[in-house]
């Protein structure tokens, strides 16, 4: 197995919404804070922790999310965030290189 842990990471910290958890697909408000992003919204990136009331997002570099469907494949596609947090394909998605799709965890591991 290829391990894709902090390969080219960029990271950065900024307030956060007190719904905003560790996993959490997140963007940055027009209010400068962070949060989960929207169904089918745009998204900046992954958040990696949350301490008293700032986030670490990760906004670069290799990022692992749930799957919400099968059908997602390796290489160049677009990903979207759809409900409770999870992926899924869409040709107005964000651009990402898939890296690894895993159908039994339904996660896909994604460089962004």
């Amino acid at each position: 197995m290829i391990h894709y842990d902090s390969i080219h990471d960029v990271c950065i910290t900024v307030p956060a919404d007190d719904e905003v958890k560790a996993g959490n697909v997140c963007s940055i408000g027009t209010d400068g804070i962070l949060h989960i992003a929207p169904q089918g919204g745009k998204y900046d990136g992954v958040c990696l922790q949350v301490r008293n009331g700032y986030a670490t997002l990760q906004i670069h570099g290799v990022m692992t999310a749930p799957l919400y469907t099968t059908g997602v494949t390796c290489g160049a596609t677009k990903l979207m965030l759809v409900g409770d947090n999870t992926m899924i394909y869409d040709t107005d998605g964000k651009d990402v290189l898939v890296l690894e799709v895993d159908e039994v965890n339904m996660t896909v591991t994604f460089f962004m």
